[in-house]
């Protein structure tokens, strides 16, 4: 039965999980462009403007911003009120120029081999008493220790001036605190006794615990320990502390919530009229990588714990070193250049369909810390993945971050079985969980202006709007519901800045034509110009790359992955098996820690063969 069940684990790892987003591999080399620097004492590029022919394939939606009055509104604790309305300046809706940069530029840094420049440099927590990942669990009872040698101590948390302070608990036969017969306190409590001890209540867990902890009185002898700055921002940067309810964090009583957060425990105690002006805590002194004394804290003993490495950490070395690259060079860079190339709103021009205001269906969605699906993971068996604390090895590749996140196309329905538009009686019933939207289905145009671009950035630009056949781009919100899925053509106009002649005048031989501006446009017919701007990016990237065996950037396996993400078939993403293969991971399956499988090879078990 054992070995069955060992069998049945490792199958789970076999790369079945699924979820409506997956990952472009992140580039273990990168593309230099220090030799691309523009030289600000000539103008020899090309300088002009793209417009964008942007089709809705399936609803999309982007909230519009606040009037000061709506603003009000959104602030009243007393009832909850948002803005559903869509993006829309001076009344007409569009799809606003900062989005149309956000994609694109990370479009462009793919497919550039770029670094990965805009990346959260914090430290996650985790908490392993039953995961189903050894390594994990076993790194992390090695910090907390076992019954009976618990590594953590108690004591009480307090606050002078801006720093917080632990005092240690006094000893009783060695012992700080001691566990006792469980009184039906309410969850993440706790409750001063007479002799000056302390009960802590921890929150509800699926096997009913039958104690809690009782902590000794403070020791007024004992040094202070000191929180240090750093400590104090990770502990109150863990956003995905666990709580009882996934109501907690909105919650406008921050005195009813529950949530086992000792910065607001302590906040609320000073405030009380009697008040001791601490709270109980649990903590563990320990030494970084780096030599310094840090500790880990919580409400109640086995808490979350950071890792000691952070997502930086996880990066592979190229992407940490100094030096130019072609996103930076293209899009600008705060120390060497400003951007060359400037996105305007894109305004609705045929709308076929608006939606009245609804709400959206609620995705329990994995956070970075599923280190299972955020890391690479090679040949990983059940309970032997790498987690954030592991360091990457350049050998296997196991230990990195996965890549760049990008969510699959899904014709999802409206409002069937795995429709994006929660049900009316559900949103009733949790109405603050819930947001509302009105998305719209139509066409909308834009432009985007570009200045001084050389052959190859010019191209670079182009790759990425222009994409290959059966192939869209993703914008707004509702991404993992299947919303956002739009259809892009882009149109190249090159305005020529020569003095021209006399009959035929160039861009400064000329100001006004009809009372508009003088935009001359070469001879050049630009559909076969921008297919060999394209075609010279390209051959410009593999050569940097070495990569002489792929005829076009997009054969090269990285931007297969990519292409894959991008694929979009009507028909198909319509399909209920792809909305299965495309959906988020049942709990059994997330709890037992299922690997994505590539992007590629997800669309092969759906029947979709690029190649």
């Amino acid at each position: 039965m054992k070995k069955e069940k060992n069998k049945k684990s490792d199958e789970l790892h076999c790369r079945d999980a699924t979820a409506p987003y997956n990952f472009v591999p992140i580039n273990k080399t990168v593309v230099s462009a220090s030799d691309m620097l523009p030289q600000f004492d000539r103008y020899d590029g090309y300088t002009g403007y793209i417009d964008l022919y942007i089709n809705t394939l399936t609803p999309l939606y982007i909230r519009d911003s606040y009037t000061k009055e709506e603003d009000n509104k959104a602030n009243n604790k007393k009832k909850k009120w948002e803005n559903a309305d869509f993006f829309s300046p001076q009344g007409i809706p569009s799809i606003p120029g900062s989005s149309l940069r956000g994609m694109v530029r990370n479009l462009v840094e793919i497919v550039s081999f770029s670094k990965m420049e805009y990346i959260d440099n914090s430290s996650f927590y985790y908490r392993a008493i039953d995961d189903e990942c050894k390594t994990l669990k076993d790194a992390y009872f090695e910090r907390m220790g076992k019954k009976p040698r618990y590594r953590f101590s108690a004591g009480y948390l307090y606050k002078e001036g801006n720093n917080y302070y632990i005092r240690p608990a006094q000893k009783k036969n060695g012992k700080q605190y001691k566990r006792v017969r469980k009184r039906n306190l309410p969850y993440f409590s706790y409750h001063w006794q007479e002799d000056g001890t302390c009960i802590t209540v921890s929150g509800r867990m699926w096997n009913k615990k039958k104690y809690d902890w009782l902590i000794y009185p403070p020791d007024n002898k004992a040094v202070p320990i000191s929180l240090s700055i750093n400590d104090s921002d990770a502990y109150r940067n863990d956003t995905y502390r666990m709580t009882d309810d996934k109501d907690e964090e909105k919650r406008k009583d921050i005195s009813k919530r529950e949530d086992g957060d000792l910065f607001r425990m302590q906040e609320l105690e000073e405030k009380k009229k009697s008040s001791r002006k601490m709270v109980p805590c649990f903590y563990i002194l320990w030494t970084d990588r780096k030599g310094k004394n840090r500790i880990y804290f919580g409400h109640t003993p086995y808490f979350r714990l950071p890792y000691e490495l952070s997502v930086h950490d996880h990066l592979p070395s190229c992407h940490k070193e100094d030096g130019l690259d072609f996103v930076q060079i293209l899009f600008g860079n705060t120390h060497w250049s400003a951007g060359k190339v400037f996105f305007e709103d894109a305004k609705l021009v045929c709308s076929i369909q608006q939606y009245d205001e609804i709400s959206p269906a609620i995705l329990s969605n994995p956070k970075p810390t599923t280190f299972q699906h955020y890391l690479e993971q090679g040949n990983a068996k059940h309970g032997k993945l790498a987690h954030w604390d592991n360091e990457p090895e350049e050998k296997t590749g196991t230990g990195f971050i996965r890549g760049y996140k990008l969510y699959w196309h899904r014709n999802t329905p409206q409002d069937e079985e795995y429709g994006w538009q929660a049900k009316k009686e559900v949103v009733e019933e949790h109405p603050r969980q819930y947001t509302k939207i009105k998305p719209i289905k139509g066409k909308f145009e834009g432009r985007i202006r570009f200045e001084n671009l050389s052959d190859i950035e010019l191209g670079g630009l182009l790759f990425v709007l222009d994409l290959p056949s059966k192939c869209a781009h993703k914008l707004g919100m509702g991404k993992p519901l299947g919303l956002g899925t739009v259809e892009i053509t882009p149109h190249l106009v090159i305005t020529d800045r020569s003095k021209g002649t006399d009959e035929k005048p160039g861009r400064y031989g000329r100001l006004f034509v009809n009372k508009k501006w003088h935009l001359p446009k070469p001879d050049v017919d630009m559909a076969n110009f921008s297919a060999e701007l394209k075609g010279k990016f390209s051959k410009f990237i593999l050569e940097k790359l070495g990569e002489s065996e792929y005829k076009d950037l997009w054969d090269h396996p990285r931007l297969k992955e990519l292409k894959a993400m991008l694929y979009y078939d009507e028909q198909k993403m319509s399909d209920k098996n792809w909305i299965l293969q495309t959906k988020y991971l049942e709990v059994e399956k997330f709890k037992d820690r299922a690997i994505l499988d590539s992007p590629v090879n997800i669309l092969k078990k759906s029947g979709i063969d690029l190649s």
